[in-house]
């Protein structure tokens, strides 16, 4: 089966997938290495659920793109709950964030509105924003240090700020070239040390920064040829406070310093669709999730020198996406694969593969 499950959470020792085309919740007990499934009422339908949301209520959101009901995941239990949003249509939020309110926010892509849940009331609403038309506007949500959520513009024209104390969403800064694909950025970070926020380009010639303390909205030129696809996906050096976007279609690393400088580097080859995501392993250096690539790539920010994790990775597309450090491994979810994905660090790094069925 293709796109199995799209993302995830982790929540104390079990990894949760979130499922997309599968009809059932992935479940993977980081200390046994056990592999289980709890399963939904949804047993048919495609791009139900994107990206997982762990709370501090003791469930996992999963935020609902084609589905038309939240998906609340209790992994202690083994049940799930669906919470109506009132909705139709297809792609309507594309990933979330939790709010100073404990709430998760998500972004509309093609939702005239902000999906807004509460873990604790188990209840949702859909928000109104300035911008209810249009498609594939927002990718990916970013949690400012004031408690905010923002949204990051894929064709949408402006950054938007979504304020729990207000219970609104509005449109800020200056306009980004308007509503179409030639300004796009797909999910970002935090940088820890200035509260800044960087949104990744996927299709966009520079990174898009956020200054949440005044609402200011820039770009930072990428140098080199402009792509698409480019970087999905990233990861912050805690040392240097650099940011590194992860190559999708791209054929380099990026890296986005504190002072504002981007630079790339590398020599990754032209296959589309390599990584997504990165995660840091216990030796200070992070793991990139394969998608088409055939193998895990390592970047070690103290020297910003590249390797690679081959293992038993089984050629294919699509094959992980989402992938969480629990229980002294990190553990990547199918997409396509038919196994779990593990790296050890018991000893050297190495890749494990753990099947599904």
């Amino acid at each position: 089966m293709q796109h199995k499950w799209l993302g995830g959470a982790v929540f104390g020792r079990y990894v949760v997938g979130v499922p997309s085309h599968h009809w059932s919740v992935l479940k993977v007990d980081v200390i046994s290495g056990e592999i289980s499934y709890i399963e939904t009422p949804a047993r048919s339908g495609k791009f139900k659920w994107l990206r997982g949301v762990a709370t501090d209520q003791g469930v996992v959101v999963g935020v609902p793109s084609s589905a038309d009901a939240v998906l609340l995941v209790d992994p202690q239990t083994d049940s799930v709950a669906l919470l109506p949003h009132g909705l139709e249509g297809k792609w309507k939020w594309h990933g979330g964030q939790v709010g100073g309110d404990g709430c998760v926010y998500a972004p509309p892509a093609n939702a005239p509105g902000v999906l807004r849940v509460d873990p604790k009331r188990r209840t949702c609403e859909v928000l109104a924003c300035d911008d209810p038309g249009g498609r594939s506007k927002y990718y990916g949500g970013l949690a400012s240090e004031d408690g905010c959520v923002w949204g990051v513009p894929f064709a949408a024209d402006r950054a938007l700020k979504i304020d729990p104390k207000k219970m609104a969403a509005e449109r800020v800064g200056r306009s980004l070239g308007g509503f179409g694909f030639d300004q796009n950025w797909h999910g970002g970070l935090r940088c820890e040390r200035t509260g800044r926020l960087y949104g990744f380009p996927a299709n966009a010639d520079a990174v898009l920064r956020i200054d949440p303390a005044t609402d200011r909205v820039d770009r930072l030129g990428v140098p080199g040829p402009r792509g698409r696809y480019q970087w999905a996906g990233g990861f912050q050096c805690a040392s240097s406070g650099a940011i590194y976007g992860v190559p999708s279609d791209a054929s380099d690393v990026l890296k986005i310093e504190v002072d504002g400088r981007v630079s790339r580097f590398g020599d990754l080859g032209r296959k589309k669709n390599k990584w997504q995501n990165a995660v840091e392993g216990p030796d200070g250096a992070f793991y990139c999730v394969p998608c088409d690539a055939d193998a895990v790539l390592r970047i070690d920010p103290r020297d910003d020198s590249l390797g690679f994790l081959r293992g038993t990775i089984p050629p294919g597309k699509d094959k992980y996406q989402g992938a969480f450090y629990a229980g002294g491994a990190i553990w990547a979810l199918p997409e396509s694969a038919d196994a779990v994905l593990r790296i050890s660090f018991s000893g050297p790094p190495e890749v494990q593969l753990l099947p599904l069925y």
